[in-house]
């Protein structure tokens, strides 16, 4: 038996325990650990372990298994993750990764309120976590929120038009047909400009050519209706159009040529 600092014996075989600092002494008891068998000094009656380890041990030994030996790591959505370990009795244990020693925890099993589909839950997250991944915990709050991220009620709604990589315009459509076969928001103003004119709606088919070659510019003189698909760049007559029309000034300067009066 190992005899801690501060611990004496006096000639009768009582022990004591008593700090330098202190004027009183505490009679102590030899006790037997539960938890390793030994044996350990203690002056505190409440004390019945002889460390945190053994204390920690004997109150695990004596809960019952929160995951049953048939929990195997197949059948749960989460059974691969490293931070989970399954002891020989079935039980399922938690301990976190990273640079400190931290202590394990009990795990459960909990079940997917989304997909009804099991999974691993430790002690910190066990009455918050109610799916079994942030999919289904998206796909159930957008459920019981329709509006919550569609349209002007979204959190990132810029007013229901953007541009993509390429230039074009994109504009926000509830209900249109191009979006039948994709979970895309947006579809192009040019063709929707173009179906206003046409007083219909375009065939997978059909694409609108810009004749001056400006992608974000989609007013209806600029736009033109092709069949299939369309060659790459623009007519000389309409790129000479577009000079003249928005740029005279910049060429006359540039050929440093009188400008003509109307």
């Amino acid at each position: 038996m190992r005899i801690p600092k501060h611990f004496s014996k006096d000639a009768n075989g009582q022990w004591w325990y008593k700090r330098a600092e202190s004027k009183w002494r505490k009679r102590a008891s030899i006790r037997i650990c539960p938890g390793c068998g030994g044996e350990f000094l203690s002056a505190n009656p409440r004390v019945r372990t002889c460390s945190h380890t053994c204390g920690a041990q004997t109150m695990h030994a004596q809960r019952p298994t929160t995951t049953p030996m048939d929990a195997v790591a197949g059948d749960l959505i989460n059974g691969n993750n490293p931070r989970y370990s399954q002891d020989a009795e079935g039980q399922w244990w938690y301990k976190p990764i990273g640079t400190k020693n931290h202590p394990r925890t009990r795990a459960w099993i909990a079940a997917c309120e989304a997909c009804d589909k099991k999974f691993l839950a430790n002690v910190f997250h066990r009455k918050t976590q109610l799916h079994c991944s942030r999919s289904c915990g998206l796909r159930a709050y957008c459920a019981d929120n329709p509006t919550r991220y569609k349209g002007e009620d979204g959190n990132n709604w810029k007013g229901g038009r953007q541009i993509d990589p390429r230039g074009y315009v994109l504009v926000w459509v509830d209900n249109h047909p191009s979006r039948a076969k994709t979970k895309k928001p947006y579809v192009f103003e040019h063709r929707l400009v173009m179906e206003q004119m046409l007083g219909r709606y375009l065939t997978p088919e059909e694409n609108v050519h810009h004749l001056d070659g400006r992608r974000d510019f989609n007013h209806p003189s600029n736009l033109e209706l092709w069949w299939k698909s369309q060659p790459s760049g623009q007519r000389v007559p309409d790129l000479i159009d577009y000079v003249v029309r928005y740029h005279r000034d910049a060429v006359l300067a540039a050929l440093d040529l009188p400008e003509k009066k109307e």
